[in-house]
C-alpha cells in the first residue's frame, strides 16, 4: 500500500520517523546520542534532497559526500547511503 502524509494520514513527524528507520536500526546509533543526532541529521538531509525535483536533487547530492563523510566514513559510503534513502524515500511516499 502507497503511503502519504499529511493531513488524511501519517503526520510528516511519523513520516519522517518511517523514513528514518533504517538509519536508527544500528544498535550503536541507539545507545550513542552523537551518532543517534548524526543519524538523525543525515536523515534530514535525505528527506529535504528526496523532495526535490530531479535535476536540483543531482546538484546537492554531489556536495553531500563532503558535508557528512566526516566521521561518518567514506564518501562513496554516504552518496551510497543518500541514494538508497532517496529511493526509500519514493517507495514510501509515490507523487499523488
Amino acid at each position: 500500500t502507497d503511503l502519504t502524509y499529511g493531513p488524511d494520514s501519517l503526520s510528516e513527524i511519523e513520516a519522517r520517523a518511517l523514513f528514518a528507520q533504517p538509519l536508527l536500526e544500528d544498535p550503536a546509533v541507539l545507545i550513542d546520542a552523537d551518532a543517534f543526532e548524526r543519524a538523525m541529521e543525515r536523515a534530514n538531509a535525505y528527506w529535504t534532497i528526496a523532495s526535490l525535483p530531479g535535476a536540483d536533487r543531482e546538484s546537492i547530492l554531489s556536495d553531500l559526500p563532503a558535508k557528512f563523510a566526516d566521521g561518518e566514513g567514506l564518501p562513496d559510503a554516504i552518496r551510497a547511503e543518500a541514494d538508497k534513502m532517496i529511493e526509500r524515500f519514493h517507495k514510501l511516499f509515490p507523487p499523488r
